[in-house]
């Protein structure tokens, strides 16, 4: 039996030294003041020029505005916040540009699936430029349309578009010519009315010459009724949704857009086409790289 004053080895005893572990454990995560993960935040990028069809007049204004609205917001993680800002201060622009009949209501709100220009225009490069993800891009947009301001935004368009209207209806009753002159004008000298009519020189054809009409040639009379074609529309859609979609993709969203197939494919799908075929596929891409680049120059695609 031991005495009290001896132990067996490996006993621990409150009067004994403490002896230090050896372990290769890591060491405990140590908290973070905030509790988050601190993770690299970018400078908010401005975008490269403007929509598409954008008026020419309002670019060096809607500059100031996207500089300030950069300059207040200079990190990407306050995106949500710099474009609502921005709809705020570029409200009483667009709203004065349908005013004065610079822009129409509709291309004021630019709300179409190219959204080439108007507010939608413009918010859409500034969520392309800064945004990484399409889900992303989507989630804020969605959340931009719900939003106060943007409902503040569409009853100012739709406030300017009254008053213009109202506007050109006086001012189409004020230039209709009052009874009395009508009167003098019927009352001039027969003379006067020969002799200028003697002054015009009468044209080979017979037709007087500040009627004359140029007619359009075939295919720029089928340019301005078409516009762009179902496809090209298509393709821009698809890219404006997704940036960095590749060609199968593109190909896939065409065929959601009922985009009619050329005659080449022989009644199958683009995607199908693009799948077996390597001309049309070789076709198609350049026509992709073209759209691209087009877009790219406006501003659309980063």
């Amino acid at each position: 039996m031991n005495g009290p004053d001896e132990s067996k080895p490996g006993d621990a005893s409150p009067a004994s030294p403490s002896v230090p572990r050896v372990t290769r454990a890591p060491a405990p995560a140590t908290s973070i003041r905030g509790g988050g993960i601190v993770s690299y935040d970018p400078d908010t990028e401005p975008p490269s020029g403007f929509p598409r069809s954008y008026p020419k007049e309002l670019e060096v204004k809607t500059a100031v505005i996207r500089s300030e609205a950069i300059a207040k917001f200079p990190k990407q993680s306050h995106i949500s916040d710099l474009c609502g800002y921005f709809i705020e201060e570029m409200t009483p622009v667009l709203r004065d540009a349908v005013k004065c009949g610079t822009m129409e209501a509709h291309q004021a709100l630019g709300d179409t699936p190219e959204m080439e220009t108007g507010m939608s225009g413009l918010v859409h490069q500034l969520l392309v430029y800064n945004c990484k993800h399409d889900d992303q891009r989507y989630r804020f947009w969605k959340e931009i349309k719900k939003s106060a301001k943007w409902l503040e935004f569409e009853k100012a368009i739709a406030e300017a578009e009254d008053q213009w209207r109202s506007s050109r209806k006086s001012l189409s009753s004020s230039t209709t010519a009052p009874a009395e002159i009508a009167e003098a004008q019927q009352s001039k000298p027969r003379e006067q009315t020969q002799t200028a009519e003697s002054s015009i020189p009468e044209s080979p054809t017979g037709v007087e010459h500040d009627r004359e009409i140029v007619a359009p040639t075939v295919e720029e009379h089928r340019r301005k009724v078409r516009g762009e074609s179902h496809f090209t529309k298509a393709v821009r859609k698809a890219l404006i949704n997704a940036p960095t979609a590749r060609g199968i993709e593109i190909c896939r969203s065409v065929d959601e857009d009922a985009v009619k197939p050329m005659k080449r494919m022989k009644n199958r799908s683009y995607e199908d086409t693009y799948k077996d075929d390597p001309k049309p596929r070789k076709q198609l891409d350049s026509r992709f790289a073209k759209i691209k680049k087009k877009m790219k120059s406006q501003g659309l695609l980063p």
